[in-house]
């Protein structure tokens, strides 16, 4: 994760960030520009590819994003961390 939101978790600050499960950087986009501390790309319960990780990722700019990923895989988190994710998070096995 980027420093300042490592800082607030540490310091126990409520961070705030909604849930992404649909394919669009135009909405990522927005939320981006609303101000939240943080974003979850759900490709584990929703048709997000890593390709579309991607996209989205790019469309967040300036916001982290955590993307929790649809199988404890190798590909998958190389997928989301080479594509820019603050952090992950996989099922269990």
């Amino acid at each position: 994760m980027t420093e300042c939101v490592r800082t607030r978790l540490r310091r126990g600050d409520t961070l705030i960030g909604p849930v992404v499960t649909i394919n669009s950087p135009e909405v990522v986009e927005v939320l981006d520009q609303v101000g939240f501390d943080w974003l979850f790309l759900d490709a584990e319960h929703s048709p997000i590819s890593p390709g579309h990780l991607q996209r989205l990722m790019i469309a967040a700019r300036q916001t982290p994003c955590v993307v929790r990923v649809p199988a404890h895989d190798d590909f998958w988190i190389k997928q989301a961390l080479d594509g820019g994710a603050a952090g992950i998070l996989a099922p269990l096995r």
